[in-house]
């Protein structure tokens, strides 16, 4: 597997510097979706990929859980 470069940030334990990460390890990310989704829109908007007020379903089959 190719090494992919990765920063983990935690409240929960002891400042720490290390070089390195497990990647079997599971890393919790649903805090951070909402904001990298965002970006990421505004970024597709900006090129004139997509405009912010289009219809999801002009990009999805249908929304999740009405099939």
């Amino acid at each position: 597997m190719p090494q992919v470069p990765a920063c983990i940030l935690s409240s929960s334990h002891e400042p720490q510097v290390s070089h390195g990460h497990d990647l079997d390890r599971f890393v919790q990310i649903g805090s951070l979706t909402k904001p990298l989704t965002g970006t990421l829109l505004v970024q597709l908007a900006s090129t004139g990929t997509l405009q912010l007020d289009d219809p999801l379903e002009q990009f999805l089959p249908a929304p999740v859980g009405t099939g």
